[in-house]
């Protein structure tokens, strides 16, 4: 059987095709932390589809946009992120979601496992910090602990 040009374009493209950029969610009533979060996912392996500041908001977002990735907040105005976790767990049971806090305690991180996150990201952290626990997330619960300035 002999290939046509058109054939090989066609096995060739499928072949060379880029893998879909994951879609993240960046839930923080903070601006700067939303904004050092999109700037440090900026590129083709990650797509952030939406920002929310309040727990609420977070949830009508994945139910929307469905994200492979969720950065969630604890401490919001109108709630807890660490109380819509089964909920997001329920809606979206395949996605990496990540506790970004400045709360390191124990008990934080147990009722956080307890609820169905994926890993527990202590602020501040760095662009190498957040990076590697996404990718660590998918495959177990990780915690990073908070970064170390260097000088």
């Amino acid at each position: 059987m002999r290939w046509r040009a058109a054939q090989l374009r066609i096995v060739w493209g499928e072949m060379m095709a880029e893998p879909r950029s994951l879609k993240v969610l960046v839930v923080d009533d903070n601006e700067l932390t939303r904004s050092l979060q999109r700037l440090i996912l900026r590129g083709g392996q990650y797509d952030v589809v939406g920002e929310a500041e309040t727990a609420q908001a977070a949830l009508e977002m994945a139910k929307r946009f469905h994200p492979d990735i969720i950065l969630l907040d604890n401490n919001m105005p109108g709630g807890k992120g660490i109380d819509i976790v089964p909920e997001l767990r329920r809606i979206l049971p395949k996605a990496v979601i990540l506790m970004v806090t400045t709360q390191s305690e124990q008990d934080m991180i147990d009722a956080a496992m307890a609820r169905g996150a994926s890993g527990f990201v202590i602020k501040p952290f760095n662009t190498l910090s957040l990076l590697n626990t996404i990718a660590d997330a998918s495959r177990h619960f990780v915690l990073a602990e908070a970064a170390k300035p260097q000088f």
